[in-house]
């Protein structure tokens, strides 16, 4: 197996972990064992028109398509249903602006993806709009009505359980790893635990369940 193949493989077990770890929220319709492309449905609220909040777009479906010089080139994520953003196309490619990292993986990508599409304050770019008309009515509507941003919430989804020994002990400690809202960081957590935590590479706190 080549090294493409490994990464793939490895991807794929992360967002499945993250699907398992949603309740249902993130399904995942292809995973890109057999080819470079990914397919997943995200059951959160978003705008499918200019009607919304008076009318919601329930869940988005999206492609996530690797290059070839994947990862070392960021995937391409397009949004195959109706969907109002600043920052997608009206082709539904979804513009992030964010700096790819060849380390992050896809189930932090998918999860960056969802938090952009329910119009997360920290993750919505007024000032690089894809869709100018998309950016206008999202301006009027962020004022007109400031309780349906964001449209809906993106839990911080446990991506993994690693089992590891805690010294001079011989039960294992169930850890979890916990993605950062702000970098995408990994932060591996003691599980059953609630409370907030504070990410060691960007220093941003947040609420984490584990």
């Amino acid at each position: 197996m080549d090294s493409r193949s490994v990464r793939r493989q490895a991807d794929a077990e992360r967002l499945h972990a993250l699907a398992a770890a949603s309740g249902g929220r993130i399904r995942v319709l292809e995973d890109g064992r057999n080819r470079p492309q990914y397919i997943v449905e995200l059951a959160y609220a978003t705008a499918g028109s200019s009607g919304y909040p008076l009318s919601k777009q329930a869940t988005t479906r999206l492609t996530i398509d690797l290059g070839a010089r994947y990862p070392f080139q960021p995937p391409v994520a397009t949004i195959v249903s109706p969907i109002f953003h600043p920052n997608v196309f009206p082709s539904g490619v979804v513009c992030l602006g964010a700096k790819w990292l060849a380390s992050e993986g896809i189930d932090l990508f998918v999860q960056r993806i969802a938090r952009l599409v329910t119009f997360d304050p920290l993750l919505v770019n007024v000032h690089s709009a894809a869709n100018g008309a998309a950016l206008a009515w999202y301006l009027r509507a962020r004022e007109a009505y400031p309780r349906s941003f964001p449209s809906d919430r993106v839990e911080a989804s446990a991506t993994a359980v690693e089992p590891r020994a805690a010294p001079g002990w011989d039960t294992p400690v169930e850890r979890v790893v916990v993605g950062c809202p702000r970098c995408f960081g990994k932060l591996r957590l003691p599980s059953g635990k609630a409370g907030t935590v504070a990410c060691p590479r960007c220093g941003h706190r947040f609420e984490a369940t584990t």
